[in-house]
């Protein structure tokens, strides 16, 4: 595959789904599908924004916790 298309998904997908959490602001996976592919490019500040923003909207959300947990060590 051509990685330039690739890297234009990635862009688009990133840009998707924060979109997404702009319209739902209020729905967990939407923010953890954000996280998500933040930590995946390395965007581990934002990343951890989004996580506690799970965390707010469901406390016992134990993937979240998880990842932040593993966010925070790597600080």
């Amino acid at each position: 595959m051509d990685t330039t298309r690739e890297h234009i998904g990635e862009a688009d997908n990133l840009a998707k789904l924060r979109r997404f959490a702009q319209l739902a602001p209020q729905d967990p996976d939407v923010h953890l599908a954000l996280a998500r592919e933040l930590l995946a490019k390395s965007q581990v500040e934002e990343a951890a924004r989004e996580l506690h923003t799970v965390i707010a909207l469901v406390p016992n959300h134990l993937e979240a916790r998880k990842l932040l947990d593993q966010v925070t060590r790597v600080f």
